[in-house]
């Protein structure tokens, strides 16, 4: 059985519907994940990734390399998911 459970998309832009995130792959771990999405994104960008977990249909959001003023920007505490 396939351990890479994980699957990983990113935003760098709040316009852009989940489902035209940037994929980025099948991971063991949601850590393995985040790091190769900041490796996608590129240095210092900042980005929001949405990870779900095809075992259990579980959905994790959050922010990478964000600052406190821009998450007030991005309106971080709404989920569209």
């Amino acid at each position: 059985m396939d351990n890479r459970i994980y699957v990983i998309y990113i935003r760098t832009n709040r316009r852009v519907k989940w489902k035209y995130a940037d994929y980025c792959g099948r991971w063991a771990s949601i850590d393995e994940a985040i790091k190769a999405a900041e490796e996608h994104a590129g240095a210092g960008v900042s980005f929001e990734y949405r990870i779900e977990n095809r075992a259990t249909d579980e959905v994790i959001t959050g922010l990478e390399h964000i600052d406190e003023t821009l998450k007030k920007g991005l309106n971080y505490g709404r989920n569209e998911i």
